[in-house]
């Protein structure tokens, strides 16, 4: 079984080996040289006593004659995508294979902590994402001018001050929570009190429709109102500790809180 698995791994590997070589027909050229010799004629004339007699002189010459030829063979050279290293082996030609390692041309296998973008090895920042910001390292994240690093949910926006009663949704913008509302202040959202629902008068909204009546005052049906003590009887209690009788009734000298029969005329 395992000669088996060692095989098909040959099979798998070997297009890669064989790939990164290939074999190229070169012609080199060479200077040919060659020599012919020539035979020459010279036919001469002269007068010897009554008649002319001619005459052949015959020579030889050599000549030397020079051409270009080319020696054609083939070689083995590194295949397109491929450049020879100085240990004479083929690798293969990645741009830009920073972070990584180049397996085959223009292909890079990225290091633990990047990943491949468009065949670069950029950095990995997913626990949390940047967000608004750049991942300048696995894990590390840049923010953008007017944004902070949470490590929790990444770059974030940042409110300068810090929103009070309220959170931060972009760069200085606050948006309230629930029954609150903005200020003139920057950046600072107060109670809402809804004057149907919890009429403060001349108390404070000290929270989402709950009013803190100040000092004499309780809060009763929605308003703050008077508080007596003891409570007024046969009468109405106007401001604090005081009451104010209902018609036909005056205050009791000796309980100002209780309001008694009137009588005109004794």
């Amino acid at each position: 079984m395992s000669s088996w698995i060692v095989a098909y791994a040959l099979l798998a590997i070997l297009p890669i080996i064989v790939g990164q070589n290939c074999t190229k027909t070169v012609s080199t050229p060479y200077l040919a040289t060659s020599s012919s010799t020539t035979k020459r004629n010279t036919i001469c004339h002269h007068k010897c006593w009554f008649w002319w007699k001619k005459q052949i002189d015959t020579s030889f010459k050599s000549l030397d004659h020079c051409s270009v030829n080319y020696k054609t063979e083939k070689q083995s050279v590194c295949c397109e995508g491929y450049k020879k290293i100085s240990s004479g082996k083929c690798e293969p030609i990645c741009h830009g294979c920073q972070n990584g390692r180049c397996t085959a041309p223009n292909k890079c296998s990225c290091d633990k902590g990047f990943r491949n973008w468009m065949g670069i090895c950029v950095p990995i920042c997913d626990n949390p994402a940047c967000g608004h910001g750049t991942c300048e390292a696995p894990g590390k994240c840049s923010c953008h001018e007017g944004y902070e690093l949470d490590s929790a949910k990444g770059c974030v926006p940042k409110c300068d001050p810090p929103c009070l009663n309220g959170k931060c949704v972009a760069r200085n913008t606050c948006e309230c929570f629930f029954g609150h509302q903005k200020t003139s202040e920057s950046n600072v959202c107060v109670p809402a009190c809804d004057p149907k629902l919890a009429d403060c008068g001349s108390g404070t909204c000290a929270g989402p429709n709950r009013c803190l009546c100040v000092e004499g005052f309780v809060f009763e049906k929605n308003r703050c109102v008077p508080h007596c003590d003891p409570p007024c009887v046969h009468g109405s209690c106007t401001k604090p500790n005081i009451c104010s009788c209902r018609e036909g009734f005056v205050n009791s000298v000796a309980n100002p809180a209780e309001c008694i029969p009137f009588c005109d005329g004794g």
